[in-house]
């Protein structure tokens, strides 16, 4: 890991300070360097924080599990990003996890595989 990528680390992990359960999800999930120059880009350009956007793949997480499915990272980045998207021109719901919520009972996710 070179020292931009540390710093993208770095910049993840204090965000999220103050949040041990998300720090805890970020480093098992999200130990891709180039899947967290895209999130944080992603966040830095969103109306929600990047806790926002943790408890917004925790929500997403959990559905995909319950229903045995699976989605790589880059499209998980991908949904929570057009739902922030959506969110910033006037969805209508408070946060992001009650948009994630939402877009899941209504579309669902068609990018999800089942789990082998």
């Amino acid at each position: 890991m070179n020292e931009k990528d540390r710093t993208m680390q770095a910049q993840m992990t204090n965000h999220l300070a103050g949040h041990p359960d998300l720090i805890a999800y970020a480093g098992e999930n999200l130990v891709d360097d180039v899947m967290v120059k895209k999130l944080l880009t992603f966040v830095d350009e969103s109306a929600f924080s990047l806790i926002d956007w943790m408890h917004a793949f925790l929500e997403l997480s959990n559905w995909l599990d319950h229903r045995a499915l699976d989605l790589d990272w880059d499209n998980r980045i991908n949904y929570v990003n057009c739902v922030a998207e959506a969110g910033a021109s006037g969805m209508g719901l408070e946060d992001l996890s009650s948009m994630i919520r939402e877009m899941l009972a209504t579309y669902g996710c068609e990018q999800a595989v089942k789990k082998s």
